[in-house]
């Protein structure tokens, strides 16, 4: 896939409470680098209680449309926003809808997508498209994740994990030769159980419905084995559409599970870790809004440069995995 298009601004936002590892594992009776050890993961950031995935996601965006000069009561119609959600604030309306009131951006088009790691890619895609059928001047995606709510606190393969934080990138229709130069993205259904919240029953009130889903269960080598198993293909593939080598790429931005798992990562694909994104040791992993708040904290470190060669790449459950080449 090839489409010109223009990264006009970028923005984060981090739950405000951190969460040391080390505390953690004491306070489980670990050793105090347990979590360290296995993870590489040494403090995570969560909600406070004035904080949930929605607000992260909103200051986010917020602080993207900032980055691009952009002003909110400028938004309409012309922009689609692409907002991936994992935590739940309400069964209905969709995420989406509820950001763009509580922006002030009534007009604007929004299409709300179910995330655990790999959509961000999707939404790139959804967004290239949409461009190409000249009906919006800009997309924006938005990424945002609230997981510590849905993890048991006496799992050892969830606890030490995982983060809270929203990230958003504003796209804008450009002829510039600039932009999209080849995305590929795949599922495996069969793969489907490596990570589930699975409803168990409901409860109906006299003036609420009670509803109750299981904790979290994760199968993280299983999870692992598949992505290094596909991400060599999902990289080639991307590649090849580009026509670009490893040698081309300037800089990589990954979905961060974990730091040991990109350690693993870096390895099976030979990559110049150099030129790898790490952030996962003092955010966690921050699912959907992993890879977006990365891209925006190396633009804003200035380690992504325009005219760069990106490559972006996420993975996760479903299985899903998937890349995008661009040139900033």
């Amino acid at each position: 896939m090839n489409q010109n298009l223009k990264i006009t601004g970028t923005g984060y936002s981090f739950g405000s409470v951190i969460v040391k590892n080390e505390e953690v594992a004491i306070k489980l009776g670990l050793d105090h680098d347990w979590f360290k050890t296995r993870t590489g993961i040494i403090e995570r950031r969560i909600c406070s209680e004035s904080e949930n995935v929605l607000t992260l996601s909103s200051n986010a965006i917020k602080n993207a449309c900032k980055n691009a000069n952009l002003e909110l009561n400028q938004i309409g119609e012309e922009t689609l926003l692409l907002h991936i959600q994992n935590g739940l604030t309400h069964l209905t309306p969709p995420p989406g809808i509820i950001i763009a009131n509580t922006l002030g951006t009534y007009n604007m088009r929004t299409l709300s997508i179910d995330g655990v790691c790999a959509e961000p890619i999707n939404a790139f895609e959804i967004a290239a498209l949409m461009f190409l059928s000249n009906k919006y001047q800009r997309v924006i995606i938005s990424a945002g994740v609230d997981f510590i709510k849905i993890i048991n606190p006496n799992d050892l393969d969830t606890i030490g994990l995982f983060g809270a934080g929203g990230g958003a990138v504003i796209l804008e229709n450009t002829t510039e030769e600039i932009g999209l130069r080849g995305l590929y993205w795949l599922n495996n259904s069969y793969y489907y159980d490596l990570g589930t919240i699975k409803f168990k029953n409901f409860e109906v009130k006299q003036d609420e419905l009670g509803i109750n889903f299981e904790y979290y269960k994760m199968k993280g080598m299983n999870l692992a084995k598949i992505a290094i198993q596909t991400l060599p293909k999902v990289l080639s593939k991307t590649l090849e559409q580009c026509q670009w080598t490893l040698e081309d790429i300037d800089f990589i931005v990954s979905h961060q599970p974990n730091e040991k798992f990109l350690d693993m990562g870096i390895k099976a694909l030979g990559l110049d870790i150099t030129k790898v994104s790490r952030h996962a040791h003092y955010l966690g992993n921050m699912g959907p809004a992993s890879l977006l708040v990365c891209f925006a904290l190396e633009i804003e470190r200035g380690t992504i440069k325009p005219n760069d060669k990106i490559m972006l790449m996420s993975f996760g459950l479903g299985f899903s995995c998937g890349a995008a080449a661009l040139i900033i």
